[in-house]
């Protein structure tokens, strides 16, 4: 198994080299969205691993997640104590995203 907190390294330290560097990057993790927009010319930094929910405080309305975790695992959360997402994103397929949601600003029409 895959330590997150190495990955959650190993992506800073990917961001930093192409600071550095000046070298675009592609992030993706689920791929749902990758018809919005433009095309990107980069590096692929993949973030499919960078998953996981942080923290849930049901009695503060908080939720705090890696950004590769998938929208699904977080409304299954969520459901557990009887609360929702405050917005509807669109979900394409069962690969989407909370990165990608925040990366295009699709918050759906109940936002």
């Amino acid at each position: 198994m895959v330590d997150s907190n190495d990955i959650s390294r190993t992506v800073c330290e990917h961001v930093k080299q192409a600071y550095k560097e000046q070298t675009p990057l592609v992030i993706n993790a689920g791929n749902s969205k990758v018809f919005y927009g433009h095309e990107v010319d980069g590096e692929a930094l993949p973030l499919h691993e960078h998953t996981g929910i942080l923290e849930y405080k049901a009695s503060e309305l908080v939720i705090t997640a890696r950004s590769g975790t998938r929208i699904s695992e977080l409304e299954e959360a969520l459901d557990q104590c009887g609360q929702r997402l405050a917005f509807e994103p669109p979900v394409h397929n069962g690969s989407s995203t909370i990165g990608g949601v925040i990366a295009c600003g699709l918050s759906g029409p109940a936002r």
